[in-house]
Formats: structure tokens, C-alpha cells, sequence
């Protein structure tokens, strides 16, 4: 289970959990005869914050999972282009652009999930889409990032990005 998945669940938990616990407390309050109708109000006002509470979070957590699967769906897509950009025949260029990034990939001892990160990187997707894309921390993300960098010998994203399309500008 993703982590999408582990919040669906623990959110259910909560709103049934707090759901029993609010009837049940409703319920105490009603069968007591000293209950004033200020604590009635408060009890009912504090579930209804809780529901409201739980009800944004559900459905920020459901637009996160949309735009996570979106994202998913978008970078298979890509990378099948890739893939098929490395199969294609060169015909008017001397190497494949998906040939060379994987050879460099190679040259530099990059890891499975930091080529994939490296990949993403060139795309132009953020921190933030990457870790959404491999349901990890973007903290994690940008550790990864560092160290391909560093494998790069490069300052950060423009310098990685421009090893790769130097050779496509005109002659300095």
C-alpha cells in the first residue's frame, strides 16, 4: 500500500473513531438532566468542526492522489517515448539523444532511482512532482538530486541539464 493509501485508511479511522465518539458523547449529554444548552451547543459545534475538518482533508488527500496518478500516467508516457526514441534509427545525427543520456547515466555510476530522478530532472518536473510521482519524501527527492550532481560534477539543475543540450546550440 502507497502512502496515498496508508492516509485513506488512517483518515477513515479518525472519522469513524471521532464519529462514535461525538454520537456517544451527544448521547450522554442529552440523557443528562443537568446538561445546559450551552454544552449541548459546544458538544455539537466541536463535531460539526470535526467532520468539516476531516471532510477538506479527504478531499485535498483525493485531489493529491488524482494529480499523483496524472503525473504517473504522464511520465510512463514519457518514458515510453524515450525508450522509443533509443530504438529509433539515427539518421541525420552521429548519436541517439536517449543512447547518450543513458551511457552517461552508466559513466557516472548513477543508481536506479537516481537516473530515474536524473530523467525527471531533465524533463522539468519540481522536487515536488518527483516525490508525488515515487510516492517518497521531497526531502528525499532532493538528497537524490544532490548526489547526481555531485556523480555529474555539476552546481545543480542547469548545469546537469546543459551538459546534456550543449551540443545543440550554435558554435560559440
Amino acid at each position: 500500500m502507497d502512502w496515498v493509501g496508508r492516509k485513506k485508511t488512517l483518515c477513515h479511522g479518525l472519522f469513524l473513531s471521532g464519529f462514535v465518539s461525538w454520537i456517544g458523547l451527544s448521547v450522554m449529554l442529552l440523557q443528562d438532566p443537568n446538561c445546559s444548552r450551552l454544552e449541548m451547543a459546544l458538544c455539537l459545534l466541536t463535531g460539526f468542526l470535526f467532520m468539516t475538518y476531516i471532510g477538506v482533508h479527504f478531499y485535498r488527500l483525493e485531489r493529491s492522489f488524482l494529480v499523483t496518478t496524472h503525473l504517473r500516467q504522464k511520465l510512463s508516457k514519457k518514458y515510453n517515448e524515450i525508450s522509443g526514441l533509443k530504438d529509433a534509427p539515427s539518421k541525420d545525427r552521429q548519436w541517439n539523444f536517449g543512447e547518450r543520456i543513458d551511457q552517461q547515466f552508466l559513466d557516472w555510476r548513477l543508481t536506479v532511482a537516481e537516473k530515474e530522478i536524473g530523467l525527471l530532472l531533465l524533463r522539468g518536473y519540481s522536487f515536488k512532482e518527483i516525490a508525488d510521482l515515487r510516492g517518497t519524501a521531497e526531502r528525499t527527492v532532493r538528497q537524490q538530486a544532490l548526489e547526481v550532481y555531485r556523480k555529474a560534477d555539476t552546481d545543480g539543475r542547469a548545469g546537469f541539464s546543459a551538459h546534456f543540450f550543449e551540443d545543440f546550440g550554435p558554435p560559440l
